[in-house]
C-alpha cells in the first residue's frame, strides 16, 4: 500500500536545500520512495516494505530535530505530472573530435562550476602509431570525478526499453547511448549503411513521443535534434552488432552531476602540469591511462603532447604508419591548439594576470592557432579535390600539397613550442605572485629541459 506525508523543516540551522539533498541522495536506491522539495516542505509516497517503513520511522537521521511531519491522501508529484522535460544543456563544445567526450560536455559546460574543471582538462594528447590510436590524454574516466553514472556494455545483453529513459530524465538524469545512425533519417550519406554513433538524451515529450538529443556528424558538426522514441530504442538494439570491438568503451550512460560544494573546481597545480607535459611532449606515468591501446603499449611507443602534431611530419613523409592517419587526426591537433588557447585566457583573467609582455605572446599564439585552421583547411580542400568531392578524410597525394602541408607543420610547430614556453615561464611568475604555484612545477620545469 502506498501512503503519503510532507515534512515541514526547520531551517534555522541547516537550509532546506541541503537538508533535502542529504534526505535524497541516502534515499535514492530505496525501490518505492518518492520525494520532492517544494519551498521548505517535503513531500514523501512511500510503499510500506520494511526498509521503507526504516526510513521513515528514523527522518531524524536526515532531517533538523524540530520538523514536523503530517500524512495526506495523495501527493501529485511534478514529474510524474510532465508530460515534457527538458533538461539543461550547453550546445556550443569547444570538443567535436571525439563524440564519446563531447557528447558529455553540453552538460558539464552549462555551469560555471564545472566550466572551472573543464579549464584544467584536455590540454595533452597522446598517440600510439603502432595501435592506430590517438585522442586527448582525458579520455574515458577523467570525469568520473564530476559525474555520477550507472552505465552497462551492449555485450551484457539487457533490454534497454523506454520506461528505463524516462524514469532517469525524470529523475534528473542525461543518458549516453550509442544508436544505429542508419535509422535516424538526418545523417550524413544515403542512411543506408549501419553505423554506430552516440547521442546524448536530454529530454523527453511524451505527447509527441520524442527524446530531444544532442549529436555530431562529420558534414554537420554537433547539432540538436528530437528522434521518435521507438526509432532511438530500434537503433540501440541494431547499434549492438556494429560496436562489440569497443573494447573501452560504456555503451549506455545514464548520469548526473555531482553535487560538489568547492564552487570553484580549476586546478591550478593539475593546469601547470599538463601543460608543461604538452609543451615538453611528456606524459604521466602509462599505469595512469586506463585506455587498452595504451596499456598494451611499450612506454617508448608513446608520443605525447608537440610529438603528436611532428607526428603528422613523419605521417606524410612515410617515417611512420598509422592506419587511421586521415583528417580526424588534423582535427585533433587543430581544435587542441583552440582549446588550449582558450584555457591560457581563461588562467590570466582568473587570476587576474597584468603583464603586457604575457598579453604579447598569448596574441602570437593566437595567430598560431589561426594558422593552424588554415593548414587544416588547405588540407580538406586539397583532399576534396583529388577525391572529386567525395570526402576530405584521406590525406592528399599530390606532392606540391603534401610538401606545402610539411613546410606548414614544420614552421608551426617550431613557433608554438616557442611561443608556449614563453608563456609557460611568464604563468609561472604570475602564479606566484598571486601564491597560487608549488615548488614541485619549478623542478619539473628545470627536469624538463
Amino acid at each position: 500500500m502506498k501512503r503519503y506525508i510532507y515534512i515541514e523543516l526547520d531551517t534555522s540551522n541547516c537550509t532546506e536545500i541541503h537538508q533535502y539533498e542529504y534526505f535524497e541522495k541516502m534515499t535514492k536506491y530505496c525501490v518505492g520512495i518518492d520525494s520532492e522539495l517544494i519551498n521548505k516542505t517535503v513531500y514523501v509516497s512511500y510503499e510500506e516494505t520494511e526498509e521503507n517503513l526504516r526510513v521513515i520511522n528514523n527522518l531524524n537521521r536526515y532531517f533538523n530535530d524540530n520538523y514536523t511531519i503530517h500524512e495526506c491522501d495523495l501527493h501529485l508529484f511534478k514529474k510524474d505530472n510532465e508530460s515534457i522535460i527538458k533538461h539543461d544543456i550547453n550546445p556550443s563544445v569547444p570538443i567535436t573530435a571525439f563524440p564519446y567526450i563531447s557528447m558529455f560536455l553540453p552538460v558539464l559546460l552549462k555551469d560555471a562550476q564545472f566550466q572551472s574543471w573543464y579549464y584544467c582538462h584536455f590540454l595533452n594528447l597522446i598517440c600510439i602509431n603502432d595501435r592506430d590510436f590517438y585522442t586527448y590524454t582525458d579520455d574515458r574516466n577523467f570525469m568520473n570525478d564530476v559525474i555520477v553514472k550507472n552505465d552497462i556494455r551492449y555485450d551484457k545483453y539487457i533490454s534497454i526499453k523506454k520506461d528505463m529513459f524516462v524514469e532517469a530524465i525524470k529523475d534528473d538524469c542525461y543518458i549516453y547511448t550509442w544508436i544505429d545512425s542508419c535509422y535516424s533519417g538526418d545523417w550524413d550519406g544515403t542512411n543506408s549503411r549501419h553505423e554506430a554513433h552516440p547521442i546524448l538524451i536530454y529530454g523527453v515529450d511524451l505527447k509527441r513521443n520524442i527524446y530531444y538529443c544532442y549529436r555530431f556528424s562529420p558534414m554537420k558538426g554537433v547539432f540538436l535534434c528530437e528522434y521518435d522514441i521507438d526509432m532511438v530504442h530500434k537503433s540501440i538494439d541494431s547499434a549492438r552488432v556494429e560496436i562489440g570491438d569497443h573494447v573501452d568503451d560504456s555503451h549506455l550512460v545514464i548520469f548526473r552531476l555531482k553535487k560538489i560544494h568547492e564552487k570553484d573546481l580549476f586546478n591550478e597545480s593539475r593546469f601547470l602540469r599538463e601543460l608543461g607535459n604538452y609543451i615538453f611532449s611528456s606524459g604521466e606515468k602509462v599505469e595512469q591511462y586506463t585506455r587498452a591501446e595504451i596499456q598494451t603499449s611499450k612506454e617508448h611507443e608513446l608520443l605525447f603532447g608537440l610529438d603528436v602534431t611532428r607526428n603528422i611530419i613523419d605521417l606524410f613523409l612515410g617515417n611512420k604508419h598509422n592506419h587511421h592517419f586521415d583528417y580526424r587526426m588534423i582535427h585533433l591537433i587543430t581544435e587542441h591548439k583552440r582549446v588550449l588557447y582558450n584555457s591560457l585566457i581563461y588562467v590570466i583573467n582568473k587570476y587576474n594576470i597584468n603583464d603586457n609582455k604575457l598579453d604579447e605572446k598569448t596574441c602570437e599564439f593566437l595567430q598560431v592557432v589561426n594558422d593552424y585552421e588554415k593548414i587544416k583547411n588547405y588540407y580538406m580542400m586539397q583532399a576534396l579535390i583529388e577525391s572529386n568531392k567525395k570526402g576530405f578524410y584521406r590525406p592528399p597525394k599530390r606532392e606540391k600539397a603534401v610538401n606545402r602541408i610539411i613546410s606548414e607543420y614544420k614552421r608551426l610547430v617550431t613557433k608554438e613550442k616557442d611561443v608556449l614556453l614563453n608563456i609557460y615561464d611568464l604563468l609561472i611568475v604570475g602564479l606566484d605572485n598571486k601564491g597560487k604555484r608549488t615548488i614541485f612545477y619549478k623542478f619539473e620545469r628545470e627536469e624538463s629541459r
